[in-house]
């Protein structure tokens, strides 16, 4: 498994949580659930995010999580 970026992981934790989650609607408007998480409370948005990066697999050629895998894609 290749090293995953930051960016990846936090763009798949997004998905999960709109998808999971739907949009949430404050005053008759719609948000993604990942936006108004990120907004709204950021602190929980992070510990939710790295709580998610735990329960990722580790890779199976070094047993690390994706985002200290440092194996090379084949």
């Amino acid at each position: 498994m290749p090293k995953l970026q930051d960016y990846e992981l936090e763009e798949q934790y997004k998905e999960m949580l709109d998808e999971v989650y739907g949009t949430v609607t404050v005053a008759g408007m719609e948000y993604e659930t990942s936006r108004a998480l990120y907004e709204l409370d950021p602190i929980a948005y992070r510990v939710g995010f790295n709580d998610w990066l735990d329960s990722l697999d580790n890779c199976e050629d070094c047993d690390r999580n994706p985002i200290e895998c440092e194996c090379e894609e084949e």
